[in-house]
């Protein structure tokens, strides 16, 4: 069984070439978590819409980078661990946060759009940002399989002189341990209220 992914521009689907690239990239990114099957939905956004998502799923007000929303249910998760279980995902990204954050790291925007997709689908095969360690744990695991993917390192794309890492990707690990102040489920998820028609989880990191 392989995984089925769908990539939907603002409420229509992504252009042909657009989607080949992905799709061929997050395949091999499961493949490298150990992830075989299941549906991986994935959803671009603007600010506006973004902004609109986060305050209702998450109660935070602004736009953020990447939203998760993990379908799958508990006991299936508890039977066959993280990376056993099927997936159903479904990954939201911000394109307008994807071009700032590409501009001023100076690489193109899809790989910066890969990254929080990568780092969507580690929250759901049990890793998390919940602290400084658990984040910088996770931030290496997105480097290393986008190396493996043939990108290279986005999150550290740049080291200082003293050869430490400094950031070169998103700042979600903000919003995303405030969020989870308030109450974590296993690997980083939180419980949350649906989305009104959306279809989204009441699961979200």
């Amino acid at each position: 069984m392989a995984i089925r992914i769908t990539i939907r521009r603002r409420g229509r689907a992504a252009a042909a070439k657009e989607t080949r690239w992905f799709r061929r990239k997050l395949t091999a990114a499961a493949s490298a978590m150990n992830v075989h099957a299941g549906t991986w939905a994935i959803r671009l956004l603007d600010d506006r819409r973004m902004d609109q998502l986060h305050r209702r799923t998450m109660n935070i007000p602004g736009t953020t980078d990447v939203l998760t929303f993990d379908h799958r249910d508990r006991s299936a998760i508890t039977a066959a661990g993280w990376a056993g279980a099927p997936l159903a995902l479904q990954t939201v990204v911000c394109v307008d946060e994807a071009r700032r954050q590409a501009k001023a790291r100076r690489h193109p925007v899809r790989h910066e759009l890969l990254l929080y997709m990568v780092h969507s689908l580690l929250h759901v095969t049990g890793y998390d940002d919940s602290d400084p360690a658990a984040a910088r744990r996770m931030h290496r695991k997105e480097d290393a399989i986008l190396r493996q993917l043939g990108v290279g390192p986005v999150f550290y794309r740049h080291r200082s002189k003293s050869g430490r890492p400094n950031p070169g990707g998103y700042r979600s690990a903000d919003a995303h341990a405030r969020a989870d102040r308030d109450g974590n489920l296993p690997g980083g998820a939180r419980g949350q209220k649906r989305g009104k028609n959306e279809g989204f989880s009441p699961e979200c990191v």
